[in-house]
């Protein structure tokens, strides 16, 4: 049951989850501003835009028909079943909280009066036109949507959960469940507690933003600064990272580049030169030097050789006879001792 009815709530999110951010985007673009408080008085100007947050918004605190009523109380029931009282009190307390900040929302966005910030818009010509139908269409549709399969959701709920469910027959009792709830006794108390959490919510939520202009509360500023500096973890992010990074990056430029290396790489430098120069004078003494012996001896071998290839023709007949004779000298007295 807890599987399914998971499975559901994450149908159900889907549709009015979309709606909502589609909406808010344009509200932002509309307003020219991510702050609710430099909102307000926009139900007027947004009218079907408004419509449509308020549908999501009713899905996303529980309310009945919408189809988050439904799956939220799927949810309850299946921990409650489970014998999960904690995070059954801890789901509890958070219906509550959902009512009265999405009430809070509706009701600081576009119930009282326009802003300063709307108003200065206004005066420069900018008058919170509604969204064109291929933004409009797609979060109203979604809306819509969310009612529908709220209204629709005891005609396809069991069959599909049922459906599901046979996903997790393989699963250990204890993580599949058992059938789908029913309408018991206990599923009808459990219904209604989650109900009333949900209407005590938006009851609150509707006296404080709705039947009063909002105004910037005053009291706890201790409390408001902490959450508007999001639990300062954004503070602690820059400061433990960013700044430790910059911190740890100027202790190595300090003591380790200027403390270290700049007094290294001198000596370094000075050791390279050192055998650079003495490279170069076993380089012109000893190697270059050979190379200059070997290209003179060379030389002098070619112009020895070069005497002997004067051009003359006589010349060649000459030294061709004496070669003749030599060799006939060699071949009688040589080779005709042995």
């Amino acid at each position: 049951a807890g599987y399914s009815a998971g499975l559901l709530q994450l149908m159900s999110h889907a549709i009015f989850k979309a709606s909502l951010f589609l909406a808010a985007g344009w509200v932002i673009h509309a307003t020219g501003t991510r702050f609710m408080d430099q909102m307000g008085g926009l139900a007027k100007a947004l009218k079907l835009t408004s419509i449509a947050m308020i549908f999501a918004g009713l899905s996303l605190m529980g309310i009945p028909p919408f189809s988050g009523f439904w799956t939220k109380d799927a949810i309850l029931s299946a921990t409650f079943e489970s014998s999960q009282y904690i995070l059954y009190a801890i789901g509890l307390g958070t219906v509550l909280l959902t009512a009265f900040y999405t009430t809070r929302m509706l009701g600081i966005t576009f119930a009282g009066k326009a802003s300063k910030h709307l108003e200065e818009l206004q005066k420069e010509g900018n008058h919170n036109s509604e969204a064109g139908l291929t933004m409009l269409i797609p979060y109203l549709a979604l809306a819509v949507a969310s009612l529908a399969l709220g209204v629709l959701y005891p005609l396809y709920s069991g069959p599909l959960a049922n459906y599901l469910m046979g996903t997790f027959q393989s699963l250990p009792p204890i993580l599949s469940g058992g059938s789908v709830p029913g309408l018991s006794t206990t599923d009808i108390i459990l219904l209604a507690a989650s109900t009333s959490m949900a209407a005590i919510g938006l009851a609150l939520g509707y006296v404080r933003y709705f039947r009063r202009p909002y105004e910037a509360p005053t009291q706890m500023k201790g409390l408001r600064g902490f959450l508007w500096h999001r639990w300062y973890i954004d503070a602690i992010y820059y400061r433990v990272f960013v700044g430790g990074l910059t911190w740890a990056s100027r202790g190595l430029y300090r003591y380790i580049e200027q403390g270290i290396w700049d007094r290294l790489s001198p000596a370094v430098a000075r050791d390279i030169i050192d055998y650079t120069s003495a490279s170069g004078t076993l380089d012109s003494s000893v190697v270059d030097r050979g190379v200059n012996d070997v290209a003179s001896a060379g030389s002098r071998l070619s112009n020895l050789l070069r005497r002997f290839q004067s051009g003359v023709t006589e010349q060649y007949v000459i030294v061709f006879a004496i070669g003749v004779v030599l060799l006939l000298v060699y071949m009688i007295f040589i080779i005709g001792a042995r």
